[in-house]
């Protein structure tokens, strides 16, 4: 937008001259010779070839144009057309200088802009051929310094010089006006479209409003005050303006967006942009939360945003945000702008309606059955910053109180209720296997009846912590959300407790998605049942193999024995295997034994047990160094 306004403010110019020269010429010779006598004026005034259709003499004081057409060869435009043009003077211009217009009215205006080259880079922007030039960072950098560049011609007085010649062409109160006006590339294609603007006299200042509609649809508009010292009070709004390519090529290959608008309005003054801008509509696909396209929440957000071209930065102070009518603080700092350029965000929401908030967001982030029975409210305060070019280098950090939070009835309840007692469940076997969870189905093994030491050596590699965290730990959490931001997927380090909601609730895709899912189960699942029951659960489901689920399959396949009796080593072998039973099963189930890498493993497991007091000293010796004999290797 802020690229068409001096382009409408030289058309405005071209028209006030179209009305001072026009009249001497239209008295003298009568509307017959007046047109071509336009015509050649105009002609010499914008070294241009021009035609004017017709003309009409209203009275001594107003004049009409028709079909007027110039093609310039230089400037920002290739040429213009104009449907009509009317002008009123405040007397009969008669003297050797022209009376002030009291009204200048332009209808159907279609301006074609020259191809202007494109921007040199800025200071500091990062000229290495070798960056991609989809990176969010590097699009940023560029448009914050389009951002000091329009702030700096604002402060710089930009219009003012102009204003006295302007001011003493109008009466107080007289106007210029433009409807219907089109602004396109010298090829045709359409920048903006109808566009209406007015210049109107008000004393000593001028007040400036222009609209228009972008080729993509929506409104964008200007207005502001022009005077001796500048263009003050500027404001710029928008409603409902796509955006949806702007934000795919800002987000790079990580994020593809194919819906979604922008509203709101910024003003400038005393150094600063009051803003208040919406996100509405937005549809997005991201490979770090999965492969559905999700419909997001209206995103709301307001402050002040203070640019300091010298120091290079910009910060956003007093910030809100808003979601679904839930909302809290937010700070952002950039810069200084270069290659070293640092970014900080400060995301604060205090007793936040966290089941309100989950609610809105897309059915498949966060089904609304589930954020239902979310009852309470949180405190929670996001931190994120780094290197703005270096996203290995980016951190996260936040402070969360939960306390306050409550898991009402519901069908995720309804759901965790059943795994009390026995249960259905099917395994990925091809075909299918269902088992009942219980002591009817002679594969299920009560946690009594499985070897302490089994137990011991999965929660000591696979959940350190899982007797004393509520199903999810945060550091391992924040973890997993800074490396989807770094690298745009996702990764493991799930809890027993998130791996257990995951195999009996979700899919095995590694996103964000299903993280925010299954961190919300586990919580249910920490909730309704004991930690004994879940550990037991997930001892029968894990898988150990192909075709291997549950404790019974695992001791009787790789060592021909019942749960109840492996030993220490055997125990932390089968432990070792649960990252990647598949894969491991394959490297390390053969007729010539472990690998020593494999056994290597087992012995640091041994070791980990022993150190947080799983193993006894006795057990743990005895253990240390003995050899792990497996069964035959037999298809299942």
């Amino acid at each position: 937008m802020k690229r068409s306004l001096p382009k409408i403010a030289a058309v405005l110019a071209v028209l006030l001259g179209v009305a001072a020269l026009a009249i001497p010429a239209w008295l003298k010779r009568g509307s017959e010779r007046v047109a071509d006598e336009v015509a050649a004026r105009l002609s010499d005034a914008l070294e241009a070839d021009c035609r004017v259709g017709s003309a009409k003499v209203l009275s001594t004081r107003e004049v009409e144009l028709f079909g007027v057409a110039c093609v310039m060869d230089k400037g920002p435009a290739v040429g213009f057309g104009i449907g009509r043009a009317a002008a009123r003077f405040s007397a009969p211009p008669l003297g050797g200088s022209l009376p002030p217009i009291e009204e200048v009215t332009v209808a159907d205006l279609d301006v074609r802009l020259r191809d202007l080259p494109e921007r040199a880079p800025a200071a500091g922007d990062d000229d290495d051929s070798s960056t991609d030039v989809g990176d969010l960072s590097h699009r940023l950098e560029t448009e914050v310094h389009r951002f000091f560049e329009f702030t700096v011609l604002l402060d710089s007085g930009f219009g003012g010089a102009q204003v006295p010649a302007l001011r003493d062409r109008l009466t107080d109160g007289g106007s210029v006006r433009v409807d219907r006006a089109v602004l396109g590339e010298a090829d045709g294609t359409v920048v903006v479209s109808d566009v209406h603007a007015v210049v109107e006299r008000t004393g000593l200042q001028l007040d400036v409003a222009v609209a228009a509609e972008p080729a993509r649809g929506g409104v964008l508009a200007f207005d502001g005050t022009l005077s001796d010292a500048g263009l003050g009070g500027a404001r710029i709004r928008l409603e409902a303006v796509p955006i949806a390519p702007e934000l795919s090529k800002a987000a790079g290959d990580s994020v593809d967006v194919r819906a979604g608008s922008v509203s709101g309005e910024l003003q400038y003054n005393n150094g600063g942009w009051a803003a208040d801008v919406g996100l509405l509509d937005i549809d997005v696909q991201a490979r770090a939360v999965g492969k559905d396209w999700l419909p997001l929440p209206t995103i709301r957000g307001r402050g002040t945003l203070v640019p300091d071209a010298d120091a290079g930065t910009l910060d956003l102070r007093e910030g809100r945000w808003e979601v679904a009518g839930v909302g809290g603080g937010l700070e952002a700092n950039l810069g200084p702008l270069g290659p070293d350029a640092g970014l900080r965000l400060v995301v604060d929401g205090q007793r936040l309606a966290l089941g309100q908030l989950m609610g809105e967001l897309p059915e498949e982030l966060m089904p609304a059955s589930y954020a239902e029975e979310i009852q309470g409210t949180a405190d929670l305060t996001i931190t994120f910053g780094g290197p703005l070019h270096r996203r290995s280098e980016w951190d996260l950090d936040w402070e969360s109180d939960f306390s306050r939070i409550l898991l009402a009835s519901g069908e995720l309840a309804q759901e965790v209720a059943r795994l009390r007692g026995p249960f259905r469940h099917t395994f990925p076997t091809d075909p299918p296997t269902t088992r009942v969870l219980g002591p009817e189905d002679d594969s299920f093994v009560p946690l009594n009846e499985i070897s302490r030491h089994l137990a011991a050596a999965v929660v000591s590699t696979e959940d350190s912590g899982f007797f004393v965290h509520s199903g999810f730990e945060e550091a391992s959490l924040k973890e997993a959300v800074l490396e989807n931001l770094r690298e745009g997927e996702g990764r493991g380090g799930s809890t027993i407790t998130q791996q257990l909601a995951k195999n009996l609730f979700l899919s095995g895709e590694r996103t964000l998605a299903r993280k925010l899912k299954e961190a919300v189960i586990a919580w249910r699942l920490e909730s309704d049942l004991p930690k004994e029951r879940i550990l037991e659960i997930y001892l029968n489901i894990a898988e150990w193999g192909p075709g291997l689920f549950g404790a019974r399959d695992a001791a009787d396949h790789y060592f021909n024995r019942t749960p109840r009796v492996l030993r220490p080593e055997e125990a932390a072998f089968l432990a070792s295997m649960l990252p990647s039973p598949i894969r491991y099963h394959g490297y390390y189930h053969s007729p010539r034994g472990l690998t020593q890498n494999r056994y290597s493993m087992v012995q640091d497991i041994l070791r980990s047990m022993h150190r947080m007091g799983r193993l006894g000293g006795r057990d743990y010796h005895l253990a240390l160094g003995e050899p792990i004999e497996l069964a035959g290797c037999r298809s299942n």
